[in-house]
């Protein structure tokens, strides 16, 4: 019985740490929303990924760009996300993935290196965009990278294309370096 109490004390400590990390990710950067299914074609019609790029998710969540970048577009695809839960969601499900072209870290993405990327992806807030990534962008990017931002415009960057085909999807801006 004792051994039971140990357990169920141990889970419920498990379970305030994810929490405790979910919610500082969602203050710090921005909460963890997938990007929509019916956006995922658009996202990368607009960055035109081709074969053997550099894609980056910054904030990967779940994966799924990763994921896709890799597959359909048989691009190198890295996926950097904070929170421990996700992460480990994504490193059960790359196992299962049969290309090893995929990397998923378990870092803030502030201290990532992006000068190998091509392509990177964000689907962060405003403040994240504008206040913390804008510079690093424009210090590690190389000439002819491009940042896909989903939903939310950089500010003081000039988007090369914005993409909002209906009213009830969302926008992708498109920014060359």
């Amino acid at each position: 019985m004792q051994i039971l109490s140990y357990f169920l004390v141990f889970l419920a400590l498990i379970v305030i740490y994810f929490l405790i990390i979910m919610f500082w990710t969602c203050i710090a950067v921005a909460p963890w929303v997938p990007s929509k299914k019916k956006d995922l074609e658009r996202i990368f019609k607009v960055a035109r990924l081709k074969p053997g790029e550099v894609f980056y998710d910054l904030g990967c969540g779940d994966g799924r760009l990763v994921f896709l970048a890799n597959q359909k577009f048989k691009a190198k695809a890295v996926g950097v996300e904070t929170s421990l839960f996700l992460i480990l969601f994504c490193k059960i499900r790359r196992i299962f993935h049969p290309n090893k072209d995929i990397v998923f870290k378990y870092k803030s993405m502030f201290k990532e290196d992006l000068s190998r990327a091509d392509v990177v992806y964000t689907y962060l807030l405003p403040k994240t965009l504008e206040k913390k990534l804008k510079d690093k962008f424009k210090k590690e990017l190389k000439p002819g990278a491009r940042v896909i931002s989903y939903v939310f415009a950089i500010k003081g960057l000039e988007p090369k294309a914005v993409d909002k085909p209906e009213q009830k999807s969302n926008t992708i801006y498109l920014y060359q370096f």
